[in-house]
């Protein structure tokens, strides 16, 4: 599996996207300290026609996900909810 950063993602009016391990996912980088599973933050997603929305960030071990192992390294994986 090879992974492409995407400048931006189209969203239909009233559609969803999902992000999930191994599909679309947010990748964060330079955190002041690892996430631990179980943790839950504030993300602001910006959106052309929206605006800012803000979500809850849930922190889940990657050994709960189900196959999910393009990143089996990772310490954690970030689901939105």
């Amino acid at each position: 599996m090879d992974m492409q950063q995407a400048p931006a993602m189209e969203i239909p009016a009233h559609g969803e996207v999902r992000f999930q391990p191994g599909g679309n996912h947010v990748m964060l980088s330079g955190q002041d300290k690892p996430l631990k599973a179980g943790e839950q933050f504030p993300l602001t997603l910006e959106f052309e026609k929206a605006g800012k929305v803000e979500v809850q960030i849930k922190v889940e071990s990657a050994d709960t996900q189900i196959g999910h192992n393009a990143h089996s390294g990772h310490q954690a994986a970030i689901n939105g909810g």
